[in-house]
């Protein structure tokens, strides 16, 4: 591709057009003709080229002077997607990646790189102030010291993404200074429980505090066994209008707590409740006054939901979208057909029966059922050792069973 823009044609380019500046006075010239890559200005393209990951951006330093100047440019930094080289980042070139960037990074994206400690967020917060938007989904090896660091120097983050930091507890939130957080995401940190997620959403009285809770509208505490009934009455409590919650394979979650979290003043426009098999059809009565905001509702494998909620949600949904019934034992296709009657262009998920599918048994198709063989009776070309254990303990099966077949003699 390089050598298709920097090859010399005996032909005559086609000029491109390019603004000077967005700054530009009205009335004279915005626009300039540019022959060439390098007339375009540094900014643009230390703008383009942020869409690189780090280490295609630093091979472009061998392309040219101009290239090295804008590449060497802390505004060609603003990005640091390093979520395709995970496997190639360590603390020394993150480190010298944040060196780079300075104060001019406002996103990061640490996807899986999991040979960074706690040590080297301590060190992108000093060299980094202004980030706003971090992921650092599945970086295993980050704690909560690592977790405190960023609490305390990134002020300005917006969006916060933790999924699948299992060792964190939660203990790192505490003083946190995110005045102007909006979406923080705690997706399979399943030590996170009640009293973390208290001091996360409702820390002390300071006024930072209240101010950051009412910006936040998404919560996604997805399979995160500990949360119960408690951190719902928390979450309704709070100032904070949420519009998104996920609570999908929170067993713990009853009646009683989504009954508390209704009183709250929200307006639920996404609720997943998936997998919570403790609630019944009065969860979707309770959040009658949101219901007119619903558009997308989960219940998947919601044992105790029946065909009710299809005629509730058809006279309050107005504008509901999407809703998944598939696992719900209780629901019938009388529960989709009552919905579409109700919104023509909805899409409603249920379980088909077998019959409407055209599956039947082996009885009912006359054949015979498989029979259940050892593994080791179908799988030959295993590892050495498979079966060998079956079989010593077949053979001490069998002595046993001699010796005991064996009479004593009588006196």
């Amino acid at each position: 591709m390089l050598g298709k823009v920097f090859g010399k044609k005996e032909t005559e380019r086609p000029s491109k057009v390019v603004p000077i500046s967005p700054l530009a006075k009205p009335g004279k010239d915005i626009v300039k003709k540019v022959q060439h890559i390098h007339e375009i200005p540094a900014g643009i393209l230390a703008a383009v080229l942020q869409y690189l990951n780090p280490k295609e951006r630093l091979k472009l330093r061998c392309v040219s002077h101009k290239f090295n100047a804008v590449v060497s440019d802390s505004r060609c930094w603003a990005k640091l997607n390093c979520a395709e080289i995970f496997s190639a980042l360590d603390a020394e070139i993150f480190q010298s990646l944040c060196e780079k960037a300075l104060d001019q990074l406002t996103t990061v994206d640490i996807t899986s790189c999991w040979q960074l400690l706690d040590d080297e967020l301590g060190i992108m917060t000093n060299f980094c102030p202004n980030i706003q938007n971090l992921c650092l989904s599945n970086c295993w090896k980050i704690t909560d010291r690592g977790i405190s660091y960023i609490a305390y120097g990134l002020t300005k983050l917006r969006n916060l993404d933790v999924g699948y930091c299992g060792q964190l507890k939660g203990f790192g939130f505490i003083d946190h200074k995110w005045v102007n957080l909006q979406s923080l995401n705690m997706t399979h940190c399943k030590q996170i429980g009640d009293e973390q997620l208290e001091k996360i959403l409702a820390q002390a009285s300071e006024i930072e505090v209240i101010k950051m809770r009412r910006k936040i509208r998404m919560i996604d505490l997805s399979d995160c066994d500990h949360v119960s009934d408690k951190c719902l009455k928390w979450i309704a409590s709070s100032p904070s209008k949420l519009t998104d919650l996920r609570m999908s394979f929170c067993t713990r979650i009853t009646n009683a707590g989504l009954y508390d979290l209704s009183l709250g003043n929200h307006t639920f426009e996404f609720l997943d409740l998936s997998h919570c098999q403790q609630i019944t059809d009065a969860v979707v009565v309770f959040f009658s006054d949101t219901m007119k905001h619903l558009r997308i509702l989960h219940l998947r494998r919601c044992k105790k939901i029946t065909d009710g909620v299809a005629g509730f949600l058809a006279k309050n949904g107005v504008r509901l979208q999407f809703v998944d019934f598939t696992g719900c034992p209780l629901i019938t296709p009388a529960a989709k057909r009552v919905l579409l009657q109700a919104f023509p262009s909805i899409t409603v998920l249920v379980d088909v029966p077998r019959e409407v599918r055209g599956v039947r048994s082996p009885e009912e198709s006359g054949k015979q059922r498989a029979t259940e063989v050892q593994i080791t009776d179908v799988y030959t070309s295993g590892p050495k050792d498979m079966g060998k254990n079956q079989n010593k303990k077949k053979k001490k099966e069998e002595k046993k069973g001699r010796k005991k077949s064996v009479g004593h003699p009588i006196d």
